[in-house]
C-alpha cells in the first residue's frame, strides 16, 4: 500500500463500493424472476393437476386457497362430466396485478351440445403469496347462446335444478351429474330454438299448410297465429331484420322480426314495427305463442278512429265470428285504406293527433311494457328474477377478487 499514492488507494476503495452496490441489483432482479419462474410452474403443474379429472392431484395445490379450493374441485367434477377435452394451452403468463392467467381451449359436451361450432376457453386466474396459491378463480369467454341455454334450464326443467344440479352450501352437491343433465337442457333448448326460428321461417311463408304443423299442440294459440299470418299476407308484410331467437326471463322463447307492412306505411310515420313472437314449450313441442309489437300510438288512433268511422269495414271484411277475423287478408287491405284516410284527415287538420297521457309523479307511464330481452353483440340482458337466483350467486362468489379490486373505496 505504501507503494501506491494514497489517491489511487482511495480510487480503489470507491471502485469496490460501487461495484458492491451494482451487484446487488441484478440479485435482486434474479430473486424475482426466480420466483416469477417457481410460480409459473406451480400454475402449470395446477392446470396438469386440473385436467387429470383426479382430486387428489388437485387438492394439494389448493391447501391455503380457502373458498376456492371448493370452487375448483367442484369445477374439476363438472368437467370431468362434461368430458372437457384440451385442444389447446397457452402457457401461463403473469398479469397486471400480480396474478398468473393459464388460459385453456376446452371442447366440452355443455357447449357443443348447443351445435354453435365454438370451443371456449377457461382461464384460471392464480394468486400466490410466499410461493402458495392463495386464490384461483376461473373466467370463460362464452358466447351469449350459453347463457340463455343455462336460464332456459332454469327456468323449464326443475327436475334438474332440483335434482343433479341441487346446492348444499351454495355447492353442487354432484357438479358431474349436474354437467351431464345440464347438457341434456341445452340441446333440448338448441332444438326448441331450432323449431321456433323454423315457425318463423313457416310464419313468413304465408303459407298455412307450412305453419300449422309447428301449432298442433298450441291449443287456441294455432287460430290465432294463422289468422295472424293471414293478416299479414294481406297486409304485405316484407321482413327487414329478424333477431335470433332467445330465452326469456319467463322461459319462453322469444322471436323479434322487425317488418315493413302496409298498414304502418299508410301512416307516413317512417316506422317500420317489431313484432316478437314469444313461444311457450313442453317436452319439444310448441305449447302456446303470443305475439306483441312496439306500434306507436298514432297506429292504436288510427285503428279507433277507424272502428269509429268506417262501420263498413268492422262489419265487412274485419268482422268477427268466435272472436276471429273470418277474413284477415281482406281486413288488412281494408284497414289499410282506412289508416291512409286517417293520415289525410289529419294533414287536413279534422283529425288531431293525441298526445299521450303523462303524469307528473310518474316516473314511468302505466301503459308503459318493460322490455324483457335485449340482445347484441357477445351478451344480453335480462331482469333477474327468481330463476337466475342461483346463477347470480354462483358469478359473484367466482369474482369476489375481482369485484373488490375494481369497485373498493380505495381504488378510485
Amino acid at each position: 500500500m505504501s507503494v501506491l499514492p494514497g489517491n489511487k488507494t482511495i480510487i480503489l476503495v470507491l471502485g469496490l463500493a460501487a461495484l458492491s452496490a451494482c451487484s446487488s441489483e441484478p440479485e435482486v432482479e434474479q430473486d424475482a424472476g426466480s420466483t416469477l419462474a417457481a410460480h409459473l410452474a406451480t400454475a402449470e403443474g395446477m392446470i396438469d393437476a386440473f385436467y387429470s379429472f383426479d382430486p387428489e392431484q388437485l387438492q394439494p395445490y389448493l391447501s391455503q386457497a380457502g373458498d376456492s379450493q371448493g370452487r375448483l374441485l367442484g369445477y374439476q367434477a363438472w368437467a370431468e362430466g362434461g368430458n372437457y377435452i384440451v385442444l389447446e394451452r397457452t402457457p401461463c403468463a403473469p398479469q397486471e396485478g400480480g396474478t398468473i392467467a393459464c388460459p385453456v381451449k376446452v371442447q366440452d359436451d355443455p357447449v357443443q351440445a348447443l351445435q354453435t361450432g365454438f370451443d371456449v376457453t377457461d382461464t384460471f386466474h392464480l394468486t400466490f403469496e410466499d410461493g402458495i396459491i392463495t386464490s384461483v378463480r376461473t373466467s370463460s369467454n362464452d358466447q351469449a347462446i350459453y347463457g340463455q341455454a343455462r336460464r332456459w334450464v332454469a327456468a323449464n326443467l326443475p327436475e334438474v335444478m332440483e335434482g343433479p344440479c341441487r346446492r348444499e352450501d351454495s355447492a353442487r352437491v354432484t357438479p358431474q351429474d349436474c354437467a351431464r343433465a345440464m347438457t341434456a337442457g341445452y340441446a333440448e333448448y338448441k332444438e326448441n330454438l331450432d323449431t321456433a326460428e323454423a315457425m318463423i321461417d313457416a310464419f313468413y311463408s304465408f303459407d298455412p299448410a307450412h305453419l300449422r304443423p309447428f301449432l298442433s299442440e298450441a291449443g287456441d294459440s294455432e287460430r290465432r297465429l294463422l289468422g295472424y299470418q293471414a293478416w299479414a299476407e294481406g297486409g304485405n308484410y316484407l321482413v327487414l331484420e329478424r333477431t335470433p331467437c332467445a330465452v326469456e326471463e319467463e322461459g319462453t322463447i322469444a322471436c323479434p322480426v322487425t317488418v315493413q307492412d302496409d298498414p304502418v306505411q299508410a301512416l307516413q310515420t317512417g316506422f317500420d314495427v317489431t313484432d316478437t313472437f314469444h313461444l311457450t314449450f313442453e317436452d319439444r313441442v310448441i305449447t302456446n305463442v303470443s305475439t306483441s309489437s312496439n306500434d306507436q300510438p298514432i297506429y292504436f288512433q288510427a285503428q279507433r278512429w277507424v272502428e269509429a268511422n268506417r262501420p263498413e269495414v268492422m262489419e265487412g271484411p274485419c268482422r268477427r265470428e268466435d272472436g276471429a277475423r273470418v277474413t284477415p287478408q281482406d281486413c288488412a287491405r281494408a284497414m289499410t285504406e282506412g289508416y291512409a284516410a286517417f293520415k289525410t284527415a289529419l294533414d287536413a287538420g279534422d283529425v288531431t293527433l293525441e298526445e299521450p297521457e303523462s303524469k307528473e309523479s310518474a316516473f314511468i307511464p302505466d301503459e308503459f311494457q318493460p322490455p324483457v330481452l335485449a340482445v347484441a353483440e357477445g351478451f344480453q340482458l335480462v331482469p333477474l328474477g327468481p330463476e337466475l337466483v342461483d346463477l347470480d350467486y354462483e358469478a359473484y362468489m367466482a369474482s369476489i377478487e375481482h369485484l373488490q379490486q375494481t369497485f373498493s373505496r380505495s381504488g378510485g
